[in-house]
Protein backbone atom coordinates (compact mmCIF):
# COMPACT_ATOMS: atom_id res chain seq x y z
CA UNK A 1 0.00 0.00 0.00
CA UNK A 2 0.95 3.64 -0.32
CA UNK A 3 1.41 6.33 2.29
CA UNK A 4 -1.46 8.68 3.08
CA UNK A 5 -0.51 12.36 2.66
CA UNK A 6 1.34 13.63 5.70
CA UNK A 7 -0.36 16.43 7.64
CA UNK A 8 1.28 19.80 8.15
CA UNK A 9 1.95 19.04 11.83
CA UNK A 10 3.31 15.56 11.13
CA UNK A 11 6.99 16.28 10.57
CA UNK A 12 9.16 13.75 12.34
CA UNK A 13 6.31 11.33 13.07
CA UNK A 14 5.31 8.06 11.42
CA UNK A 15 2.29 8.51 9.13
CA UNK A 16 -0.57 6.09 8.70
CA UNK A 17 -0.27 3.78 5.72
CA UNK A 18 -2.99 3.26 3.12
CA UNK A 19 -4.20 -0.06 1.77
CA UNK A 20 -6.82 -0.43 -0.96
CA UNK A 21 -8.36 -3.29 -2.93
CA UNK A 22 -7.05 -5.53 -4.26
CA UNK A 23 -3.76 -6.04 -2.40
CA UNK A 24 -0.70 -7.09 -4.42
CA UNK A 25 -0.04 -10.81 -4.46
CA UNK A 26 3.28 -10.61 -2.61
CA UNK A 27 1.65 -9.61 0.67
CA UNK A 28 0.00 -13.05 0.90
CA UNK A 29 3.15 -15.13 0.41
CA UNK A 30 3.49 -16.53 3.95
CA UNK A 31 2.41 -20.10 4.66
CA UNK A 32 1.44 -19.47 8.29
CA UNK A 33 -2.27 -19.83 9.00
CA UNK A 34 -4.50 -18.14 11.58
CA UNK A 35 -5.75 -20.13 14.57
CA UNK A 36 -9.36 -21.26 14.29
CA UNK A 37 -12.08 -19.71 16.47
CA UNK A 38 -11.83 -22.76 18.75
CA UNK A 39 -8.58 -21.27 20.12
CA UNK A 40 -10.40 -18.42 21.85
CA UNK A 41 -10.67 -18.20 25.60
CA UNK A 42 -14.00 -19.16 27.10
CA UNK A 43 -14.65 -15.98 29.10
CA UNK A 44 -13.19 -12.60 30.07
CA UNK A 45 -11.93 -13.90 33.42
CA UNK A 46 -9.61 -16.40 31.75
CA UNK A 47 -7.81 -13.64 29.90
CA UNK A 48 -7.35 -11.46 32.97
CA UNK A 49 -6.55 -14.25 35.43
CA UNK A 50 -3.47 -15.63 33.77
CA UNK A 51 -4.59 -17.16 30.46
CA UNK A 52 -3.13 -14.35 28.39
CA UNK A 53 0.07 -14.16 30.44
CA UNK A 54 0.54 -17.92 30.02
CA UNK A 55 0.28 -17.55 26.24
CA UNK A 56 2.97 -14.85 26.31
CA UNK A 57 5.21 -17.11 28.44
CA UNK A 58 4.62 -19.95 25.97
CA UNK A 59 5.88 -17.80 23.10
CA UNK A 60 8.91 -16.75 25.14
CA UNK A 61 9.67 -20.39 25.94
CA UNK A 62 9.22 -21.51 22.32
CA UNK A 63 11.50 -18.71 21.03
CA UNK A 64 14.10 -18.14 23.77
CA UNK A 65 16.44 -16.14 21.54
CA UNK A 66 13.78 -13.72 20.26
CA UNK A 67 12.46 -10.45 21.64
CA UNK A 68 8.74 -10.87 22.42
CA UNK A 69 6.41 -7.86 22.29
CA UNK A 70 2.70 -7.69 23.16
CA UNK A 71 0.35 -5.73 20.90
CA UNK A 72 -3.40 -5.26 20.42
CA UNK A 73 -5.35 -4.38 17.26
CA UNK A 74 -8.81 -3.11 16.42
CA UNK A 75 -10.57 -1.47 13.47
CA UNK A 76 -12.72 1.65 13.31
CA UNK A 77 -14.90 2.82 10.43
CA UNK A 78 -15.05 6.48 9.41
CA UNK A 79 -17.16 7.95 6.61
CA UNK A 80 -18.54 11.07 4.98
CA UNK A 81 -21.79 10.82 6.97
CA UNK A 82 -21.04 13.28 9.81
CA UNK A 83 -20.55 11.99 13.34
CA UNK A 84 -22.63 14.24 15.61
CA UNK A 85 -22.07 14.81 19.31
CA UNK A 86 -23.29 17.28 21.90
CA UNK A 87 -21.43 20.55 22.42
CA UNK A 88 -21.69 23.55 24.72
CA UNK A 89 -23.71 26.49 23.38
CA UNK A 90 -25.11 29.77 24.79
CA UNK A 91 -28.40 29.29 26.60
CA UNK A 92 -31.36 29.70 24.26
CA UNK A 93 -29.32 29.10 21.07
CA UNK A 94 -29.32 25.84 19.15
CA UNK A 95 -25.97 25.03 17.48
CA UNK A 96 -26.22 24.05 13.82
CA UNK A 97 -24.07 21.94 11.51
CA UNK A 98 -24.43 21.51 7.76
CA UNK A 99 -23.93 18.12 6.16
CA UNK A 100 -24.46 16.19 2.96
CA UNK A 101 -25.22 12.47 3.26
CA UNK A 102 -22.74 10.44 1.20
CA UNK A 103 -21.81 6.78 1.56
CA UNK A 104 -18.04 6.53 1.35
CA UNK A 105 -16.00 4.89 4.09
CA UNK A 106 -12.49 4.19 5.26
CA UNK A 107 -11.31 1.75 7.91
CA UNK A 108 -8.51 2.50 10.35
CA UNK A 109 -6.57 -0.56 11.51
CA UNK A 110 -4.87 0.53 14.73
CA UNK A 111 -2.16 -1.47 16.49
CA UNK A 112 -1.04 -0.42 19.97
CA UNK A 113 1.76 -1.70 22.19
CA UNK A 114 0.40 -0.80 25.65
CA UNK A 115 3.71 -1.39 27.44
CA UNK A 116 5.33 1.51 25.54
CA UNK A 117 2.43 3.47 24.00
CA UNK A 118 3.67 2.82 20.45
CA UNK A 119 1.07 2.76 17.69
CA UNK A 120 1.02 1.65 14.06
CA UNK A 121 -1.97 2.78 11.99
CA UNK A 122 -3.04 1.59 8.55
CA UNK A 123 -5.93 2.97 6.49
CA UNK A 124 -7.90 0.57 4.29
CA UNK A 125 -10.93 0.77 2.04
CA UNK A 126 -12.79 -2.23 3.47
CA UNK A 127 -12.41 -5.25 5.75
CA UNK A 128 -11.90 -8.83 4.58
CA UNK A 129 -9.53 -11.73 5.14
CA UNK A 130 -7.43 -10.59 2.16
CA UNK A 131 -7.17 -7.02 3.43
CA UNK A 132 -6.43 -8.23 6.98
CA UNK A 133 -3.64 -10.41 5.57
CA UNK A 134 -2.14 -7.34 3.89
CA UNK A 135 -2.54 -5.29 7.06
CA UNK A 136 -0.76 -7.93 9.16
CA UNK A 137 2.09 -8.01 6.65
CA UNK A 138 2.37 -4.21 6.76
CA UNK A 139 2.36 -4.32 10.56
CA UNK A 140 5.04 -7.03 10.63
CA UNK A 141 7.22 -4.99 8.26
CA UNK A 142 6.80 -1.75 10.24
CA UNK A 143 7.44 -3.43 13.61
CA UNK A 144 10.41 -5.41 12.27
CA UNK A 145 8.87 -8.77 13.18
CA UNK A 146 10.39 -12.08 12.20
CA UNK A 147 12.44 -14.89 13.65
CA UNK A 148 14.22 -12.72 16.23
CA UNK A 149 11.43 -10.28 17.09
CA UNK A 150 7.94 -11.65 17.68
CA UNK A 151 4.59 -10.14 18.66
CA UNK A 152 1.70 -11.64 20.58
CA UNK A 153 -1.27 -9.83 19.01
CA UNK A 154 -4.67 -9.53 20.73
CA UNK A 155 -7.72 -9.40 18.44
CA UNK A 156 -11.48 -9.67 18.79
CA UNK A 157 -13.49 -12.41 17.13
CA UNK A 158 -14.36 -10.63 13.86
CA UNK A 159 -14.76 -13.02 10.94
CA UNK A 160 -11.81 -11.61 8.99
CA UNK A 161 -9.56 -12.13 12.05
CA UNK A 162 -10.20 -15.89 12.24
CA UNK A 163 -10.88 -16.72 8.59
CA UNK A 164 -9.29 -19.91 7.29
CA UNK A 165 -7.67 -18.05 4.40
CA UNK A 166 -6.09 -15.39 6.63
CA UNK A 167 -2.32 -15.26 6.14
CA UNK A 168 -0.34 -14.57 9.32
CA UNK A 169 3.27 -13.46 8.75
CA UNK A 170 6.22 -15.03 10.52
CA UNK A 171 6.64 -13.53 13.98
CA UNK A 172 2.95 -12.87 14.79
CA UNK A 173 1.08 -15.02 17.33
CA UNK A 174 -2.68 -14.32 17.50
CA UNK A 175 -4.66 -14.36 20.75
CA UNK A 176 -8.43 -13.93 20.47
CA UNK A 177 -10.57 -12.08 22.99
CA UNK A 178 -13.61 -13.84 24.45
CA UNK A 179 -16.93 -12.96 22.75
CA UNK A 180 -18.65 -9.71 23.76
CA UNK A 181 -15.73 -8.31 25.76
CA UNK A 182 -14.62 -5.03 24.12
CA UNK A 183 -13.66 -3.73 27.55
CA UNK A 184 -10.64 -6.07 27.42
CA UNK A 185 -9.35 -4.61 24.14
CA UNK A 186 -6.80 -1.82 24.77
CA UNK A 187 -7.07 -0.60 21.16
CA UNK A 188 -10.71 0.36 21.84
CA UNK A 189 -9.35 3.22 23.96
CA UNK A 190 -7.84 4.83 20.86
CA UNK A 191 -11.15 5.64 19.18
CA UNK A 192 -12.06 8.68 21.32
CA UNK A 193 -8.72 10.18 20.26
CA UNK A 194 -9.41 9.62 16.57
CA UNK A 195 -13.05 10.68 16.83
CA UNK A 196 -11.94 14.17 17.82
CA UNK A 197 -10.91 14.68 14.19
CA UNK A 198 -14.30 13.90 12.68
CA UNK A 199 -16.96 14.84 15.25
CA UNK A 200 -19.37 17.58 14.12
CA UNK A 201 -17.46 18.07 10.86
CA UNK A 202 -18.40 17.61 7.24
CA UNK A 203 -15.76 16.61 4.68
CA UNK A 204 -15.94 17.39 0.96
CA UNK A 205 -14.01 14.30 -0.13
CA UNK A 206 -12.87 11.00 1.31
CA UNK A 207 -9.31 12.29 0.90
CA UNK A 208 -10.07 15.17 3.27
CA UNK A 209 -11.37 12.67 5.80
CA UNK A 210 -8.24 10.53 5.47
CA UNK A 211 -6.01 13.54 6.15
CA UNK A 212 -8.00 14.43 9.28
CA UNK A 213 -7.77 10.86 10.59
CA UNK A 214 -4.08 10.71 9.80
CA UNK A 215 -3.41 13.85 11.84
CA UNK A 216 -4.87 12.07 14.87
CA UNK A 217 -2.65 9.07 14.13
CA UNK A 218 0.33 11.42 14.15
CA UNK A 219 -0.91 12.86 17.45
CA UNK A 220 -0.94 9.37 19.00
CA UNK A 221 2.53 8.69 17.63
CA UNK A 222 3.82 11.88 19.27
CA UNK A 223 2.10 11.24 22.64
CA UNK A 224 3.15 7.72 23.57
CA UNK A 225 2.97 8.35 27.33
CA UNK A 226 -0.68 9.41 27.02
CA UNK A 227 -1.51 6.38 24.88
CA UNK A 228 0.21 4.11 27.43
CA UNK A 229 -1.83 5.63 30.26
CA UNK A 230 -5.03 4.74 28.38
CA UNK A 231 -4.16 1.25 27.19
CA UNK A 232 -1.76 -0.41 29.65
CA UNK A 233 -4.27 -2.20 31.89
CA UNK A 234 -3.13 -3.41 35.31
CA UNK A 235 -3.50 -7.05 34.21
CA UNK A 236 -1.69 -6.59 30.88
CA UNK A 237 1.31 -8.96 30.69
CA UNK A 238 4.73 -7.43 31.24
CA UNK A 239 6.96 -7.84 28.23
CA UNK A 240 10.19 -9.70 29.08
CA UNK A 241 12.21 -6.96 27.36
CA UNK A 242 10.57 -4.31 29.59
CA UNK A 243 10.95 -6.11 32.90
CA UNK A 244 13.23 -4.84 35.60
Amino acid sequence: GGVVDRGEDGEGCSPAHGLGLPGPSWVFSTDAQAPTPRCRQGGPGGLQKGGFARRVRDVVREHPEAEVQVWAEDEGRFGLIPSCRRIWAPKGKRPTMSSRRRYEWRYLFSFVRPQTGETINIIGSTVSAAIMSAVLQEFADDAGLGAMRRAVLVLDGAGWHAAKDLRVPEGIHLVFLPPYSPELQPAERLWPIVNEAVANRGFHTIGDLEKAVERRCLYMDAHKAYVKSLTCYHWWPQEPSCEG
